[in-house]
């Protein structure tokens, strides 16, 4: 875990590529960069004492098992590893209808679908890997406030007074990216009208018994129902379930 990482920086920094965001996304794509040997600041509002060391998150992902591969390659999965659990069943339905597609990790071999995976200890084990990996600089508390570009450089204004000079910006910041927006980057949305909710059994540790564990979404006209075979934490909120693929 992450006590504070904040040390005094010099007003104008150049590296070759700036991360913005240190959620999941910039908190891995930042030390697989680095140790590429690349020069990577990662800039993020939040610190990362208050991201790591929370007792309880009650948000969780789906890490597919393309993704689990490729956080095992880069050495990021081996600290996630003894809090994630394998997602052994899938099924699928739509609607009402009594027909409904069942998908077993037997049919493909011994590997499970995917893992869940409380974020909490994702952002631990991505944030250990900051912490140890060279080439790195983290700016956490700070916010990226606007991006000159011209050709072949980037120079981002912090909300500290700092300057950071970089090749390639990497917009890493959440779904409604100031920095997508401002670089005239188009996106597409659209609802699916679908409510998350889980069904589990809990024990008095709070623990989640993995035989019961079922997620559904549902929608108007379609449901999808998943049964994963997993172990999580769970506290007094409802959990909320997101995909990471």
């Amino acid at each position: 875990m992450i006590a504070s990482m904040a040390t005094a920086k010099p007003k104008t920094q150049r590296c070759d590529i700036l991360v913005v965001g240190g959620g999941m996304v910039g908190a891995a794509v930042a030390p697989i960069l680095a140790s590429l040997g690349f020069h990577v600041a990662m800039v993020d509002r939040e610190d990362p004492a208050v991201l790591t060391n929370a007792p309880f998150d009650a948000r969780a992902s789906a890490i597919a098992y393309a993704s689990q591969r490729m956080l095992e390659t880069t050495g990021l999965w081996p600290e996630m590893a003894p809090h994630a659990q394998p997602i052994k069943e899938i099924r699928v339905s739509e609607g009402g209808s009594p027909f409904f597609l069942h998908y077993h990790h037997a049919d493909l071999g011994e590997a499970p679908l995917g893992w869940m995976l409380e974020n909490r200890h994702t952002l631990q084990a991505l944030y250990a890997a900051v912490a140890r990996t060279p080439n790195l600089t983290l700016l956490p508390r700070n916010a990226v406030e606007s991006v000159e570009r011209t050709q072949g450089l980037a120079r981002a204004s912090l909300a500290d007074g700092q300057t950071v000079e970089a090749n390639l910006v990497i917009a890493a910041d959440g779904a409604r990216s100031q920095l997508r927006r401002e670089a005239g980057i188009e996106t597409k949305q659209w609802a699916y009208d679908q409510k998350p909710s889980s069904r589990r059994s809990i024990t008095k540790d709070r623990t989640a018994v993995s035989r019961t564990n079922f997620f559904w979404h549902r929608g108007r006209s379609r449901s999808c129902r998943s049964r994963a075979i997993a172990r999580r934490s769970f506290g007094r909120k409802r959990p909320l379930m997101r995909t990471a693929s």
